[in-house]
């Protein structure tokens, strides 16, 4: 086990293209997964507790004919937090698609199961942008003309100027935020699975390689006690 795990190190490529997910430019292969999980990990908790921050405020909010600017306050920051971090949520899903496709062109015979890894992930962000445009259709804003979800959210955030837009905005605000955390949550589970199938067909090949190795060193490798040379003597002189 010890020399495979050194044979590894010493063929395993670095593996970071220009396209890496969360741009760990000269990362192994085995680092970068490390990183870009843990990463899709953060982005995953952040969307959780903006939802709990936006629900306490429009919980307190609930009985309330307009929204005081005092509780506007409390709630402008996370609701403008939601906006950034489904940016970087929509740009982790692209350069996650590229690595995947990057990955796919570098060994071709890795996704053995056919998985449409590159679909669900393109689909996962159409059905979010819908999602927020649902949301702010329920909510009494204009829904249309939007191309990205932050754009959605920045524009919802401007209604807020008015007390009774804050509360359109509060309720828009809170399904947004279940559907960012879901949207995290389905872009995590997604990583993973890509990360277990890569790291599979990973494994599998540097085993096949070392196998091979042995077996080439084991060719050449002289018996045990040196060559011995055998045959008849050679006849005198005459």
């Amino acid at each position: 086990m010890k020399k495979l795990m050194l044979f590894a190190l010493l063929v395993m490529p670095t593996y970071a293209m220009a396209g890496s997910v969360a741009g760990f430019g000269g990362s192994t292969f085995p680092e970068q997964i490390v990183q870009e999980t843990t990463a899709m990990m953060q982005y995953a908790r952040q969307a959780q507790q903006l939802q709990q921050q936006i629900q306490m405020v429009s919980d307190q909010a609930m009985n309330l004919a307009t929204v005081p600017q005092s509780l506007w306050s409390t709630a402008l920051l996370p609701i403008q937090d939601l906006a950034n971090l489904e940016q970087q949520m929509q740009g982790y899903s692209y350069n996650l698609q590229n690595t995947i496709s990057q990955f796919s062109n570098q060994y071709p015979g890795w996704n053995s199961n056919g998985y449409n890894y590159n679909g669900q992930l393109s689909t996962l962000d159409n059905s979010t942008l819908q999602s927020i445009q649902q949301a702010l259709q329920v909510a009494g804003l204009n829904p249309n003309g939007y191309t990205t979800a932050q754009s959605a959210i920045n524009s919802a955030t401007a209604a807020g100027a008015t007390s009774t837009g804050r509360l359109q905005v509060l309720q828009a605000a809170t399904a947004i935020a279940g559907t960012e955390a879901s949207q995290a949550n389905q872009l995590l589970a997604t990583q993973q699975q890509y990360n277990a199938a890569s790291e599979k067909y990973m494994a599998t090949s540097l085993q096949a390689t070392a196998n091979n190795q042995q077996v080439t060193e084991q060719f050449f490798m002289p018996p045990a006690g040196g060559i011995q040379v055998t045959g008849s003597p050679a006849a005198p002189m005459p």
